[in-house]
Formats: structure tokens, C-alpha cells, sequence
């Protein structure tokens, strides 16, 4: 094999023995691999533009959730947290205090206020554990619970006009898709 001035040798793996190209195929060998990283970059960007169109339509979504929410407690005498605490309450009889935090994803500390707060203003209940007098439980009054139906009938409203507008196969395909990601929260 003679020396070929127009030739290009490309580097020998234990897989790929050493090559000789010709400037054509040489050409033609980079352009494919140019071809391959422009590919590969393009799925990149396209990949990176669909996850920030998703992080749009969530943010916008939560923020109306929330509009919404905010509006439904606008003319009461509790805020959304609160309204919250008084939903997980009114999921349960009685929850006890360090389990409720767990739920809201609060401290105890930060619990032990909107607690004090709500059981001012007539909506729970707080009462110590009798078998461990550092724990205590917490439940709905009698005006808790008419907060809880409200709010829960509201909620019922919402989910009422999301079926109408998605439609029956729909809007359990996106509940159902909501309930499997609830899992990753």
C-alpha cells in the first residue's frame, strides 16, 4: 500500500481497525457525523422548548387554582391555609396534631398557630391525647364542619364544570392521570 497524499487514516479501535478514506469518504464520514450532533442537538432543543411550554401551562394552571381558591375565601373569615387545615380536618374525625403537620407539609410550630387561631374562632376542637398528655388531637365544631361542606361544595361546582367542558372519557382520563401523578408529590 503505496502512501496516498489525498488519503485520511482514521485512529484504530480493538472493534475498528485502521481505516483509510479517501477525501470523499472522509467528507461524507464527518458530514454524517456532523449530521448525527446537529440531530442530536435539534431533539435537545426541541425536548428543553416542550418542557418549558409544560412549565408554563402548570404554573398558569396552579395560579388559577389558587385565583380561584382565593376568591372562594375572599368573603370569609379564614384564609386559604386555613381553609386547607380545615379540609384535611374534615377528611378525618380527628387527626392528631404531629399527623395533620405531615399533611399540610408544616411544622408543628407553624400548626400550633393556625390551630390556636381556628379553635378561637369556633372552627376545631383541640384535645389532649389521654394516653400521651404531649399529644393532641384535633376535630371539627359544629361551624368548622358547615365551613368544610361549603368549601367542599364549592369544590364539588369546580369538578362539575371540568366534566362538562372535558367531557365524561376526558375528564376521568385526567383525573386519573392527576391521581397517578399525585404519587410523585
Amino acid at each position: 500500500m503505496g502512501s496516498n497524499p489525498a488519503a485520511f487514516i482514521l485512529p484504530s479501535s480493538p472493534s475498528h481497525p485502521l481505516q483509510i478514506l479517501t477525501p470523499g469518504a472522509f467528507r461524507q464520514r464527518v458530514a454524517n457525523h456532523l449530521t448525527i450532533k446537529l440531530y442530536t442537538g435539534i431533539l435537545i432543543i426541541k425536548v428543553c422548548m416542550m418542557i418549558e411550554h409544560y412549565s408554563q401551562i402548570l404554573v398558569e394552571f396552579f395560579e388559577r387554582m389558587n385565583s380561584w381558591e382565593q376568591g372562594v375565601v375572599a368573603d370569609r373569615e379564614i384564609s386559604l391555609p386555613q381553609m386547607h387545615l380545615i379540609e384535611v380536618v374534615g377528611n378525618h374525625d380527628r387527626i392528631r396534631m404531629k399527623d395533620l403537620a405531615a399533611r399540610l407539609g408544616v411544622t408543628t410550630g407553624t400548626l400550633t398557630v393556625m390551630v390556636h387561631r381556628l379553635v378561637t374562632r369556633g372552627y376545631l376542637i383541640k384535645e389532649k391525647d389521654p394516653e400521651d398528655n404531649r399529644s393532641s388531637f384535633v376535630s371539627m365544631s359544629e361551624k368548622g364542619r358547615r365551613e368544610y361542606q361549603n368549601h367542599h361544595h364549592l369544590h364539588g361546582h369546580l369538578i362539575e364544570e371540568m366534566i362538562s367542558y372535558l367531557g365524561d372519557e376526558r375528564a376521568a382520563s385526567f383525573f386519573n392521570d392527576l391521581e397517578e401523578l399525585r404519587e410523585l408529590m
